[in-house]
């Protein structure tokens, strides 16, 4: 008996503890339920018109206490976010996957040194030409055969190099159609066969964003730009190669030269990087707004708020065209800086 009444206070105790812990009622909530829970019965016994709307006015109260108790913090559309810092590897990696694996890259670049290396052929022959043509004026015995030879060897290497450019241009643009092909696809095929609470939660301008703007960086963008960093960089090798060939002292000076622009150059691409993501996110809540617009119109008409849309407007604009401002005066502050290094 003692066992089992210590069993019996220890849990009266632990109820006395919870409902200690439940939120105080006040008075008025009290009769408040006390007259709801009357009310209800003697309709259920009568139901009336007045009766049955007042069961509903006390529903909607009810449902709005509900709602008040939620917080302010819940909402349905999540905002935008952007990565921070250096891009990872791992988005390399995707698109190099997709513009058709490490063997297309390479074959790419092999590509570039090929008509780099012809370019540079190309140039060293016309010199070799000059000089030898020099040569054979000092002793008189220059002969039209010989000039024809130059002529013909000059021409095919320009030839060569024209089908270099070529071949040069079709590999690349053809490994980052592929790879715009791919990515599109894959991101068609997530957006169909997403849940319905993901369009519950992303606005429609983002989606029309990731599929204009990010899309044509894709398709052009990025394919031109890796164009122009793998001549130009190719071409820059294959120059300081040569100098430093020719004249080996080139090379003290060219160290801190390349100090210099590694330092600008991880400066700038810092401010860059995050303008462009900034220029990218802040591009959304304009489509948004006009998907919603041309949705809504006879509405906006109707209430004549046409200057209201048309100022949000102007503001989001606005503000996505800081961005991009802001990233091309970066650009610009680089390009002078280049200029005087």
């Amino acid at each position: 008996m003692e066992k089992d009444g210590g069993l019996l206070m220890d849990l009266v105790a632990k109820y006395k503890d919870q409902d200690q812990q439940q939120e105080p009622q006040t008075i008025e909530d009290v009769e408040d339920e006390i007259s709801v829970d009357e009310l209800e019965d003697d309709e259920e016994d009568n139901p009336t018109p007045e009766r049955v709307g007042r069961r509903l006015s006390r529903s909607s109260v009810r449902s709005e206490r509900s709602a008040s108790e939620v917080g302010v913090d819940a909402q349905l559309m999540t905002d935008e976010d952007r990565s921070v810092g250096d891009v990872a590897w791992q988005v390399y990696k995707t698109w190099i996957m997709a513009f058709g694996g490490i063997s297309a890259g390479i074959l790419v670049i092999i590509v570039f040194i090929a008509t780099q290396c012809v370019n540079l052929l190309s140039t060293w022959w016309l010199s070799f030409w000059s000089e030898h043509s020099q040569s054979k004026d000092d002793d008189e015995s220059a002969d039209q055969q010989s000039q024809m030879f130059y002529v013909y060897v000059y021409m095919a290497l320009n030839v060569a190099y024209a089908v270099a450019l070529y071949i040069r241009a079709i590999t690349t643009y053809k490994g980052g159609l592929r790879a715009s092909r791919s990515l599109f696809q894959n991101l068609l095929a997530r957006i169909l066969r997403a849940p319905t609470s993901f369009f519950d939660t992303t606005p429609t301008g983002r989606i029309v964003n990731r599929l204009s703007k990010d899309v044509y960086t894709v398709d052009e963008s990025i394919p031109a730009t890796w164009s122009m960093l793998l001549n130009t960089f190719i071409s820059v090798l294959v120059t300081l190669a040569t100098i430093s060939y020719v004249t080996p002292i080139f090379m003290v000076i060219l160290l801190p030269v390349l100090v210099g622009y590694y330092i600008s150059q991880r400066y700038f691409i810092k401010s860059s990087r995050e303008l462009q993501r900034l220029d990218s996110i802040s591009r959304s809540p304009v489509f948004a707004l006009l998907t919603e617009t041309l949705d809504g119109l006879p509405t906006i008409r109707a209430y004549r708020a046409e200057t209201q849309f048309a100022t949000k407007n102007e503001e989001l604009i606005d503000r996505n065209q800081r961005a991009y401002f802001l990233n091309f005066a970066v650009n610009c502050w680089l390009a002078l800086r280049l200029e005087f290094a």
